[in-house]
């Protein structure tokens, strides 16, 4: 009797229980990883480095001169230049570069009379003037001399010139030299001219000086 009250009392404690873990709510179990700390250092500022950039200069362009070329060599004919520059209300368009001429003045109280047809004037109202261009013609004629060009001779010969009132030319002679082959060329090739339009004094043609300097350089 004992037993089967033990059994009962067993059985119903063993309900209880059960009952009560109906009851109990059930817990989500949830896995959480450990936080993990992580330490990143603060980059130090970087320095500005300034580049100093050098400044470009662009060279200018320098343009060679035009040679005019005579044979085997280049001989350099300068611009006419006259001995003399006119004082008159009309003033002469060539002017005198050249440091070997002399401006002189135009007096015109010098009258042209017959007895002075002669006459050889070192100013004009008007002076001789080439027919065309002096430069290219000196160019295709002078001749540079053989021993100048072996030596190597070369600079400028100023030539002194009488232009007749016919236009000729005559008196032909050396002012400045610079060798004697030189100075004979240009003499030949002065001496060898065309007419030129002479020099005018009171609307008449004159017999005029001229000076022509003729540069001679080895190419």
């Amino acid at each position: 009797m004992l037993r089967l009250i033990y059994l009962v009392l067993l059985c119903l404690m063993a309900l209880n229980v059960e009952a009560q873990g109906l009851r109990l709510p059930t817990r989500r179990q949830h896995s959480t990883a450990p936080a993990v700390r992580v330490t990143v250092k603060k980059p130090a500022p970087q320095r500005k480095v300034v580049v100093n950039r050098p400044r470009v200069v662009k060279p200018r362009s320098v343009q060679p001169r035009p040679s005019r070329p005579v044979s085997d060599y280049d001989v350099y004919v300068y611009d006419d230049c006259p001995t003399a520059k006119k004082k008159a209300k009309s003033k002469s368009r060539n002017s005198c570069e050249d440091p070997d001429c002399e401006e002189l003045e135009y007096d015109s109280s010098d009258d042209m009379s017959s007895e002075d047809a002669d006459k050889i004037y070192t100013i004009a109202e008007q002076m001789p003037s080439f027919k065309g261009n002096v430069n290219a013609w000196l160019s295709s004629h002078i001749q540079y001399p053989s021993v100048a060009a072996e030596n190597g001779v070369q600079g400028r010969v100023i030539v002194k010139f009488v232009v007749t009132a016919e236009g000729y030319v005559s008196q032909t002679q050396v002012v400045r030299g610079v060798d004697q082959s030189l100075d004979r060329e240009a003499i030949r090739v002065v001496n060898s001219m065309p007419t030129w339009n002479p020099g005018m004094n009171h609307g008449k043609p004159a017999n005029v000086w001229f000076t022509l300097p003729i540069t001679f350089k080895l190419q």
